[in-house]
């Protein structure tokens, strides 16, 4: 939290507000890829994305959602899309083979941000938590929203 404040404290309030918020992009190796710690190069990752590396993009998810900003998914990030650095991060979309917990994980998350306007337009204020828990609180006139994300996972 510390480090997305010192991000925030270096934008006026209008621009911090309407900033993308992306996880990756056709720049970067595949989130859900870095998440299982392969290195950038296509041959390292051979293998679908594991159960750990899931529950870690549902956590990023969460956050770009509900944290201040647009959240931009790249196409095939909400299907558990999975590659190395450029060009293998653009694989074509997997139509059909897609990870289906995820693309409706991503379609829960944004029902819930499009039904509360205070996770769209609400000010964020932070909440001391534990090292492995980032929380925060949005807050827009009397409706608020408390989101607590644990990053603390139990690896195989």
């Amino acid at each position: 939290m510390e480090t997305l404040e010192l991000i925030r404290e270096q934008y006026p309030r209008e621009a911090f507000y309407a900033m993308f918020n992306l996880i990756d992009s056709h720049d970067t190796q595949r989130a859900i890829s870095a998440f299982d710690g392969y290195q950038k190069s296509v041959k390292d990752i051979a293998n679908p994305p594991s159960e750990n590396a899931k529950k870690l993009l549902k956590l990023a998810a969460l956050m770009q959602m509900t944290y201040p900003g647009a959240p931009v998914i790249y196409y095939g990030d909400e299907a558990g899309q999975y590659g190395a650095d450029d060009p293998d991060n653009r694989r074509a979309f997997p139509w059909g083979k897609g990870d289906r917990e995820l693309v409706e994980w991503y379609a829960k998350l944004a029902n819930i941000r499009n039904n509360y306007e205070v996770l769209r337009t609400g000010e964020i204020k932070p909440i001391l938590a534990h090292k492995d828990v980032l929380a925060y609180v949005r807050e827009k006139t009397s409706d608020k929203a408390i989101i607590v994300i644990n990053r603390e996972i139990q690896r195989a």
